[in-house]
């Protein structure tokens, strides 16, 4: 009676590879939902305006248009801020 172990290894084993298809599946339906998702920042015509900081040394804050930001330009983003550097 050598192999009266392997009965439950193999079990296992199938029941393990099932779940990680399972969870692949709903992984992969929840990777679609979120691309049908329209994002804030994917409207055209979308008013982002970004807080530039004038002057690094004396911290004035300035509100202006995300769209005239400049390469070099320092930005403040606080938490549920839309980030204004967002890829278009």
């Amino acid at each position: 009676m050598a192999g009266r172990g392997a009965g439950g290894f193999i079990l296992g084993v199938s029941v393990w590879l099932w779940f990680t298809v399972l969870f692949a599946n709903f992984a992969s339906h929840a990777e679609g939902a979120a691309r049908r998702r329209p994002t804030r920042c994917a409207r055209p015509g979308a008013n982002v305006f970004a807080k530039k900081l004038e002057d690094p040394a004396s911290a004035w804050i300035l509100a202006v248009p995300a769209s005239t930001l400049r390469k070099g330009d320092f930005v403040v983003v606080a938490a549920g801020d839309v980030s204004p550097a967002t890829p278009r």
